[in-house]
């Protein structure tokens, strides 16, 4: 499944954040070649996490493949 994501080019209010909050999103400088490089999967970083949602989506399906 893809997941398409629509960005917006400038804040819009009435959708659940503040003008503080999209402001805020935007204040974190683009990461450097060595953070990139040291950055992990997120299955390896949080490795229960990630097992914990495999087994729900594998139910999940289990329980549509049944219908």
């Amino acid at each position: 499944m893809v997941i398409k994501v629509q960005e917006m080019p400038e804040y819009q209010p009435g959708r659940g954040y503040s003008k503080d909050d999209w402001d805020g999103v935007f204040d974190n400088p683009p990461m450097s070649r060595e953070e990139m490089e040291a950055a992990r999967p997120f299955k390896e970083a949080f490795s229960d996490l990630a097992e914990k949602m495999e087994r729900a989506r594998a139910a999940r399906r289990a329980r549509s493949s049944r219908s």
